[in-house]
């Protein structure tokens, strides 16, 4: 009664748009199909708020967070500490793009292989997922550039 049900995915305090549509997945153990649509959501969600939709992600991620010019803000930008938690939303983003989303998305055949190599495991899933929801996190409380 004290460990609850898969600990190590309770234990990550997930944000609950991440539990709600990754949870299925992982218990089934198919932790791409977690990575790949929790990664698919905070996407979609960011470019909802932004109002910005090219189809090119990672060009969006560019247009939507810059630190100079981008359309979300995370932080008010005001000083080098401020500029530097709004770059790495930004990067993040990208990053989550880049290194989550296309790999999963693009090549599902290459999914076997990432599992024979040990470069998808249960605890990347949990890495990503946990990546993705402080991503989230900061997503909820962005305000548009000048509003």
């Amino acid at each position: 009664d004290l460990i609850p049900e898969y600990p190590y995915y309770h234990w990550r305090h997930l944000h609950s748009e991440i539990k709600n549509i990754s949870k299925d997945d992982y218990i089934k153990e198919k932790y791409f199909d977690a990575a790949e649509k929790a990664s698919r959501l905070y996407i979609q969600k960011t470019k909802d708020k932004a109002g910005v939709d090219s189809g090119k992600d990672s060009s969006d991620m560019d247009i939507i967070y810059n630190s100079g010019n981008g359309v979300l803000m995370v932080t008010k930008c005001i000083d080098t500490t401020e500029k530097n938690i709004q770059n790495g939303q930004h990067l993040l983003s990208k990053g989550i793009v880049a290194g989550c989303r296309n790999p999963l998305t693009h090549n599902p055949e290459y999914q076997k292989k990432l599992v024979d190599t040990g470069l998808f495991t249960e605890k990347d899933c949990l890495d990503m997922l946990s990546l993705i929801s402080h991503l989230f996190s900061r997503l909820d409380n962005a305000k548009k550039r000048g509003g």
